[in-house]
């Protein structure tokens, strides 16, 4: 193995690891491959053979602690509760907003 491979085995293993503590998810499998994974415990992030230069490095790594990140708030009970409340304030709106069209279609024909 070349120094360049090595490089990027430890840069994975460094955002692996990373992701594990942020989570707080450590069996959590993290694969870096192009292919969606739909594995409840997994995460698929970019090939780091696509990275070039320094901003694909932070980039990589800004993405890994956000997904990081919501795997560790992730809480599905909560999620579906303010669904419901969101989908009942977005039904007033659409009907005020309907309203609203309508009162001032009749102005302009009184």
């Amino acid at each position: 193995m070349d120094e360049k491979e090595l490089l990027k085995e430890r840069f994975k293993s460094a955002i692996s690891s990373a992701v594990k503590a942020i989570s707080e998810n450590f069996d959590l499998q993290i694969k870096f491959s192009n292919n969606a994974d739909s594995n409840k415990n997994s995460l698929n992030l970019p090939e780091i053979e696509n990275l070039k230069n320094l901003q694909d490095f932070t980039n990589l790594r800004a993405l890994a602690d956000s997904e990081a990140l919501k795997i560790k708030y992730n809480n599905k009970k909560i999620y579906k509760q303010k669904a419901k409340l969101a989908k009942k304030y977005l039904y007033r709106y659409d009907y005020n907003k309907n309203l609203s069209k309508y009162y001032n279609t009749i102005k302009i024909i009184l």
